[in-house]
């Protein structure tokens, strides 16, 4: 029996997804769509956000558009993508950021948008190079820039545009995207 890997990237404009035959190196299936998730931003023009339940949406109708027969005999997971952007998400004891729906034979988890911040894409330019020079210096070879999610995080702190809660989280596209559940997939198939 052949053994099958499921291959994700949620991209800036669109969301991929594959499944490759581990057996041969050939991709089985495969399903692309945008996500036309892009809205205004607060900052206009140097501001970058996307609408994350849009960009789940498209990520269940791509892995929806699969074989399920395929989707059965999946061993692991991949995902790539965004890795800049920050996505700001509030979870409690009586309500999570994502709900589950059940429809027919099949399951699906969805934000809750009202408990869920728009994506800040590494596209989001609302940190000039004399706020980044005020920054902490990074203990990395690597600099701090305009787009990274902490850049952004530290530049909406000293507007106060957003209230950080201490159950607030603050994570990566890809990682909200599994932080919902061990089990998303497993229960999609």
């Amino acid at each position: 029996m052949a053994k099958y890997n499921l291959g994700i990237d949620i991209g800036t404009t669109s969301v991929k997804v594959c499944i490759v035959n581990l057996s041969t190196n050939e991709v089985e299936a495969q399903h692309v769509k945008d996500t036309q998730s892009n809205i205004p931003s607060d900052t206009g023009h140097s501001g970058n956000k996307q609408d994350v339940f849009k960009i789940i949406s498209t990520l269940n109708l791509c892995v929806s558009k699969l074989p399920k027969h395929l989707l059965q005999e999946v061993e692991a997971i991949g995902v790539c993508g965004q890795m800049h952007g920050v996505v700001f998400w509030k979870n409690d004891a009586t309500q999570k950021a994502w709900e589950i729906i059940e429809k027919d034979t099949t399951i699906r988890y969805d934000v809750v948008p009202e408990r869920v911040s728009n994506l800040y894409t590494w596209q989001d330019n609302r940190c000039d190079s004399a706020f980044l020079d005020r920054l902490p210096k990074p203990q990395s070879h690597l600099n701090i820039a305009s787009g990274f999610g902490c850049a952004t995080m530290f530049w909406m702190k000293k507007h106060k545009l957003v209230y950080y809660p201490e159950d607030k989280k603050k994570l990566s596209m890809q990682i909200f995207k599994f932080n919902v559940g061990d089990n998303i997939y497993s229960t999609m198939f």
